[in-house]
């Protein structure tokens, strides 16, 4: 008898597991940066196997799981000012739906009613071309008009297989 050869068992092997590649600009939270610093002084002063900084830039970012740019950036900033580098307070983005007054809102709600008042089926298409023409309102994209409809309370509702749009005063 013949034995059998290894691998032809039918079975395929499973495939290699690939390690995540890390982020090279991965942005730190204020207690992972105070925790890189941590780590990094640890290492200085308990191991003499590290004599240079680039060893103890190596093993602090296998560590802590980051680049070594970062390691190297977090530790340039706390030499020079005896403090962790606080991250960079951001304006808050309001949206431009947020920025529009009742007047253009109020207007806008206009343009809608019109279209019923003139026994046509309002669709976000005829909504936005209508405002856009007009001078006094500002152009909105199509995005934009949808949210902002969505805003005053605008729902769909088909009709015969056209789109209409409904406000929530009316029966749904």
């Amino acid at each position: 008898m013949s034995e059998p050869q290894p691998g032809s068992s039918g079975t395929a092997p499973p495939p290699p597991v690939k390690k995540p590649k890390l982020a090279l600009k991965k942005q730190l939270s204020q207690r992972e940066k105070k925790n890189l610093v941590n780590i990094y002084n640890h290492l200085e002063k308990t191991s003499p196997t590290y004599p240079s900084k680039m060893e103890l830039y190596k093993t602090t970012s296998k560590i802590m799981d980051v680049s070594e740019y970062i390691v190297r950036d977090v530790m340039k900033h706390y030499t020079q000012n005896q403090e962790v580098p606080q991250p960079k307070e951001r304006p808050a983005n309001r949206a431009i739906i947020d920025k529009l007054d009742d007047f253009i809102l109020s207007a806008i709600r206009r343009k809608v009613h019109k279209f019923y008042f003139d026994g046509e089926l309002p669709t976000i298409a005829k909504i936005f071309k209508a405002v856009n023409e007009d001078d006094s309102l500002p152009n909105f994209t199509f995005g934009t008009m949808y949210r902002i409809l969505k805003k005053l309370n605008f729902t769909y509702c088909k009709r015969s297989r056209t789109a209409a749009k409904r406000s929530g005063a009316f029966p749904t």
